[in-house]
């Protein structure tokens, strides 16, 4: 059985607080909430359905880069690092490639267009906890024929 906890909406702050805590405790002392005050559940995660996402088919036959660097001095971090890299060398760079909002990056941003094993690990990784189904078998997929 599990327990549920009580969160309430703090309407100053628009986030939610839990029920008996320090700042729900001060609200409820300032007469902004009301201690029996009706209660919403936090809204749970819902993973992505299958439809929602595109991953690419076919993948360029670039390098791969099997070096022992650490993903994060090689994963492109900004949106701007992303976007050139998306124009540079495509759709094949990201298991997911759409342009507005482009996830999962497999190549290096200092060796633009070089597949990178340890982002497709990172990849593998994410894709699992966060419950993208095509992106982890692609992922799954691209290890096997890139050799990572």
């Amino acid at each position: 059985m599990s327990l549920k906890i009580k969160k309430y909406f703090n309407p100053e702050t628009h986030r939610w607080v839990r029920q008996g805590g320090a700042v729900y405790n001060n609200l409820v002392h300032r007469g902004i909430l009301k201690p029996q005050a009706p209660y919403k559940m936090m809204p749970s995660y819902k993973p992505p359905t299958e439809d929602s996402y595109h991953v690419p088919e076919n993948f360029a036959n670039y390098p791969v880069d099997h070096s022992n660097l650490p993903w994060g001095h090689n994963k492109p971090d900004t949106v701007g690092q992303r976007r050139q890299l998306f124009n540079q060398c495509g759709e094949s760079c990201f298991l997911i490639p759409d342009p507005n909002n482009l996830k999962f990056p497999i190549c290096n941003k200092t060796m633009p267009c070089t597949y990178n094993c340890r982002g497709l690990r990172a990849a593998k990784s994410r894709a699992g906890e966060w419950k993208y189904k095509k992106v982890l078998q692609r992922a799954h997929q691209l290890s096997d024929r890139f050799g990572c």
